[in-house]
């Protein structure tokens, strides 16, 4: 899409800068009280495999004549299966047991000069990015959402746009300009992912969602309830009422941990609130989610235009045909 953008126009590709490269993963270790767990972040001595490029000649920056295989592990301290090992762990203990308990605390420590390294890198980034979006008067945002997740990067640009879109920073005159691709698909993901992130054995509805025997839920069937209930349609009323007959079709228990007024045969003005109540917490997660709306909204009328599930190229031509045929 960006190609054929800049067959008529001048393009910043942020994500083709990709400075922070880390293999990262995310494993389980034993939290400070009785049975619960703690969650760390793991950085490997790897990098990733570059943003995709064109031709070596089109490019700002040139390889360097000799080059280290593994450039954040120079003396070799692990082998790529020790990495390979380690990444597919899922708790500390497992690390500990894969790599032994010298070869696991050298790389617990290795993580942390990563983890620095990566909040610096961070940091220069968030600032270059932000100097683009003032160089920049038009922004074009394709698919915000992405993988049941919202790009954080690509919102906090889109802030900083409106910011100066209202400070009349980009001149006299020159209407700030934002074109933006969503994809039902993309929100639907992100709608399942919330779901099944709440239903998840550590989510806020887990002491609502168990097994008919009263223990907790898996992951998977979180996952399970989360299709089920956003086959037909998103909406968080609906959502909410479908899992009182998910619980009847996969098999699980709905309602209070405790004997009440839920529990009974007709479920009354206890139930309505507690539906009410369950509305409203995934109403404000999905929300938060998808947090690029809201900004959106704050734009003047006539700044921003929004196309939905149509093709890359057809995307980027028609924000072609905003910026330059009817422009002049």
């Amino acid at each position: 899409m960006a190609d054929h953008l800049s067959r008529k126009l001048e393009v910043w590709e942020p994500t083709t800068i990709d400075e922070l490269r880390f293999l990262v993963t995310k494993v389980s270790t034993p939290g400070e009280d009785d049975g619960a767990s703690d969650e760390m972040t793991l950085y490997f001595p790897r990098l990733l495999a570059r943003w995709p490029y064109g031709n070596a000649d089109e490019i700002l920056w040139a390889q360097p004549p000799q080059q280290t295989e593994n450039p954040i592990d120079p003396a070799g301290l692990f082998t790529d299966e020790d990495i390979r090992k380690a990444q597919t762990a899922k708790t500390w203990n497992q690390v500990e047991n894969a790599l032994d308990p010298d070869r696991s605390a050298r790389l617990r420590s290795i993580s942390g000069q990563i983890a620095q390294l990566a909040s610096l890198i961070s940091v220069q980034i968030n600032a270059r990015d932000r100097t683009l979006v003032g160089q920049c008067p038009n922004i074009v945002i394709y698919r915000p959402v992405f993988n049941g997740n919202m790009a954080t990067g690509v919102l906090r640009e889109l802030q900083a746009h409106r910011r100066l879109a209202e400070l009349g920073h980009y001149g006299c005159g020159q209407q700030a300009k934002v074109f933006l691709l969503e994809t039902s698909g993309d929100e639907s993901l992100i709608w399942r992912k919330a779901i099944s992130e709440l239903c998840a054995p550590s989510g806020g509805w887990s002491r609502f969602i168990r097994e008919n025997d009263g223990s907790e839920i898996a992951i998977e069937k979180a996952d399970e309830i989360a299709g089920f209930v956003t086959k037909n349609g998103l909406d968080a009323a609906r959502i909410v009422k479908k899992i009182r007959t998910g619980s009847k079709t996969l098999r699980f228990h709905w309602g209070e941990p405790k004997p009440s007024v839920l529990d009974g045969v007709d479920k009354g003005q206890g139930w309505a609130d507690f539906e009410a109540d369950r509305i409203r917490e995934l109403e404000t997660e999905i929300s938060s989610r998808m947090r690029y709306k809201d900004v959106l909204s704050a734009y003047k009328l006539g700044q921003v235009f929004r196309f939905q599930d149509i093709g890359a190229i057809d995307f980027a031509d028609q924000v072609i045909k905003a910026l330059i045929e009817k422009e002049g």
